[in-house]
């Protein structure tokens, strides 16, 4: 029995393995994969329901273990998967075959053109998995696009940075237009992973809007703390390529970092209208996110330094100790000097300051107008923004 899980998902994860072991033992070989294997290999040894735990990507290798499995050879621990490096051999994810799943047709199909990411911010533990970046041909990507259309034809491209490889994106958007799919898709991605001539061809594929991530209003948090590499230079000059399209951008932000002060917080609140300030009228909403310190960072490493979290947090997670769930209970980084309710009060300010603004206000109404399909889902917005102060299809699965 394999497991595919995520830290929001190992404590039902352990329950299931736990379960299954001890109504048929060893008659049945318990595999846990996805990325929390790779972010807490220690998990076998600690909960030896599962007899392997497959760290990086494991599909080159998880049929040919299985062989082994059948054919009697014992195997525990932790195993180590080389990354396939032809994504196109992979085949498309076949979700018709998950029982008790639905998809409302119309909506965003989640697809994956490419794997990896070379940065190293210090919230995310994508690395823990495979860092080398690989990419699908443009014919793989439309091929899996073409066989969705009876379902829909709204596409959410969940690459870490979507736009990494530019010649991979120029050609994806060749190739789509050369098939003539009428497809709508968003894509997330950095602003400095941007250029004139991708994103008019993003545009005229059918891209309508990038999700691009900022983090921190401070250029210190980004530089010294994130360790993101983006500095204010960059982001004015990819915003000015977006703007200049005509591309809309959603923003995204994070609440809580290690060393934040005060002036950092605010220098959050602030930065979106200072975007709007110089001419960059192309946002289309602002996410503040409370950070969430995850096993395997360098935050969740800091957490635990400072005192912010227990060494034993895991199990207790695990173990049901910090309540049933993952939101809500999982804790929240909450910089020196503050506490979880400073950190929702900046969150709502930052959040209200910029979309409720009449200029702000206005361009939604005109794109109501423009098009009625978008009224429910601006009306959703308005109430989390007022109520929570937080942008519904961003934010709200944090509190």
């Amino acid at each position: 029995v394999g497991f595919s899980t995520l830290l929001a998902t190992i404590p039902a994860t352990v329950r299931m393995a736990r379960a299954i072991k001890e109504r048929f033992g060893d008659k049945v070989h318990t595999i846990l994969g996805n990325s929390y294997a790779s972010i807490d290999p220690g998990v076998v040894e600690r909960y030896p329901f599962f007899d392997v735990a497959i760290i990086g990507e494991a599909e080159d290798m998880i049929s040919g273990h299985v062989q082994k499995v059948l054919a009697g050879e014992k195997i525990h621990g932790t195993v180590r998967a080389q990354a396939p490096d032809n994504l196109d051999s992979l085949p498309y994810p076949a979700y018709e075959s998950v029982e008790n799943t639905f998809f409302v047709k119309g909506s965003l199909m989640p697809i994956i053109g490419t794997r990896g990411c070379p940065f190293q911010c210090g919230y995310c533990a994508r690395q823990a998995l495979s860092k080398k970046v690989r990419s699908r041909s443009a014919a793989n990507i439309v091929g899996e696009m073409k066989s969705r259309l009876q379902m829909t034809r709204n596409f959410y491209f969940q690459d870490d940075s979507a736009t990494i490889n530019r010649d991979h994106v120029i050609s994806l958007c060749r190739e789509i237009m050369r098939e003539g799919l009428k497809v709508h898709f968003e894509m997330t991605t950095r602003l400095d992973l941007l250029d004139d001539e991708m994103v008019i061809a993003l545009k005229r594929a059918g891209c309508q809007r990038l999700i691009v991530g900022i983090e921190s209003g401070s250029e210190r948090i980004r530089s010294e703390v994130i360790r993101k590499n983006l500095p204010d230079e960059k982001i004015f000059q990819g915003m000015a390529v977006t703007h200049r399209n005509r591309m809309p951008v959603q923003l995204m932000f994070m609440i809580g970092h290690p060393e934040e002060t005060h002036n950092d917080l605010m220098d959050s609140v602030n930065y979106p209208l200072k975007l709007e300030k110089a001419g960059f009228t192309n946002i289309e909403m602002v996410g503040y996110h409370l950070t969430l310190p995850i096993p395997g960072t360098r935050y969740f490493d800091w957490c635990v330094k400072n005192g912010k979290i227990s060494p034993n947090i895991i199990d207790d997670y695990i173990n049901g100790k910090l309540g049933d769930g993952y939101f809500g209970h999982w804790p929240y980084l909450i910089p020196d000097g503050f506490t979880y309710e400073d950190m929702l009060r900046y969150r709502k300010l930052a959040t209200q300051s910029y979309h409720l603004r009449l200029r702000y206000v206005l361009r939604r109404g005109l794109q109501c107008l423009k098009d009625p399909k978008l009224l429910i889902s601006n009306i959703k917005n308005a109430y989390y923004v007022l109520k929570l102060g937080t942008s519904s299809d961003i934010s709200k699965t944090e509190t």
